[in-house]
């Protein structure tokens, strides 16, 4: 079991924070989160968290979990809100983690645990409970041994993952239940399983039309239809495709539902995706080129204040048109109701690009870098 926060760090620096907070909102009926730990993961999400990954099981010899954050926007201090959920059948334990991580020069250890007391208090009440005062002296960094309280021992984050991140947090870790060890054997209900089916196949078919419609020097000559695809999940609405053929060829293609608006998918937007040879020569893939495209000019129209990394009615305005040249992929674009002129150019021999508005007959750039 994980006692001391660290995967939480990681939830945290993968790129999901919190500004300030809302009243939490209430579940309709009080659930004891340690004996059902998956209504705690779907209590994160009634508290607008984004899942990193849902209540699964990812790894075939790991623990049962959910993680779930808040997004940020560019105004600081922000302080992070990250809860996750575990079940191992293996040890039998439960647990519930949560963390605040202070972003920003701005932001204090003081101002940190207070949103920490904050969340154990929602945490406490959405389960019907009083948040024991021993819990709460520790959300509050007025205690720092662990403590037993009956069957639960509560866990403190070390020390020096507040050095190293500004994280602080703690776990609560129980026996499991026989019956939420049971619930994890039971099979997925036939509309859970079809919407992952669903997902992970109008996932693999967007890896499959960027791969066969992209050309870039190099390219495997060999058609799609010869390789073998597997897939795996890597979080939530995130799957990793493998593409092997018996010539010693690959591709790896790693894409997000980057417009679902429950999900975390990071700063990506689109599919990115690698090939391989036999001999060891790689290189990438340019994949949904457009799609990327939209998604770093709305990320420079947007309001900085806004927390979501991707603005999605925004996304929905913009519209993205092929203009591509002998040296450059370059995409004209457009927002709705707008009268502004943008375009998005790409080398193809390096992928470097650039986001750029037009000002009179000059263009300027707004943003640039690598296109991955």
């Amino acid at each position: 079991m994980i006692k001391h926060l660290k995967a939480l760090t990681a939830i945290a620096l993968f790129g999901l924070a919190a500004t300030g907070h809302s009243q939490p909102k209430q579940t309709s009926k009080p659930v004891d989160f340690l004996a059902e730990p998956k209504a705690a993961c779907d209590w994160f999400a009634a508290q607008s968290l984004r899942a990193q990954l849902n209540w699964s099981k990812p790894g075939a010899d790991g623990p049962y979990f959910c993680q779930f954050a808040d997004q940020f926007s560019a105004a600081t201090p922000n302080y992070v809100r990250a809860g996750r959920a575990i079940l191992d059948t293996k040890t039998g334990e439960v647990s519930i983690g949560l963390s605040i991580q202070a972003l920003g020069g701005e932001a204090t250890r003081a101002d940190a645990e207070a949103a920490l007391v904050t969340f154990t208090l929602a945490l406490y009440r959405a389960q019907g409970k009083t948040a024991p005062a021993e819990v709460l002296l520790m959300a509050g960094g007025k205690a720092t041994a662990v403590v037993k309280l009956g069957s639960m021992v509560v866990t403190p984050a070390d020390e020096s993952v507040w050095k190293q991140h500004r994280v602080i947090g703690f776990t609560i870790e129980a026996p499991a239940t026989a019956a939420a060890i049971a619930a994890t054997q039971a099979p997925p209900s036939a509309a859970a399983q079809a919407a992952t089916t669903g997902l992970a196949g109008a996932l693999a078919a967007r890896c499959d039309a960027a791969i066969k419609s992209s050309a870039f020097e190099g390219k495997p000559s060999i058609e799609l239809s010869t390789y073998k695809r597997s897939e795996k999940q890597v979080a939530a609405s995130q799957y990793v495709f493998e593409y092997t053929e018996p010539a010693g060829s690959a591709y790896s293609c790693r894409v997000c539902d980057d417009l679902d608006p429950k999900i975390n998918c990071g700063f990506s937007f689109g599919a990115l995706i690698a090939y391989g040879f036999a001999d060891g020569k790689e290189g990438r893939v340019p994949a949904e080129l457009d799609r990327k495209c939209v998604g770093a000019l709305q990320k420079q129209l947007k309001n900085p204040d806004d927390k979501q990394f991707v603005d999605l009615a925004l996304v929905a305005r913009i519209s993205a048109k092929e203009a591509h040249t002998e040296k450059s992929y370059v995409y004209q674009m457009s927002v709705k109701d707008e009268s502004a002129e943008y375009r998005c150019v790409i080398r193809k021999r390096d992928l470097n690009y650039s986001v750029e508005q037009k000002r009179g007959d000059d263009w300027r750039g707004l943003v640039g870098g690598v296109m991955m």
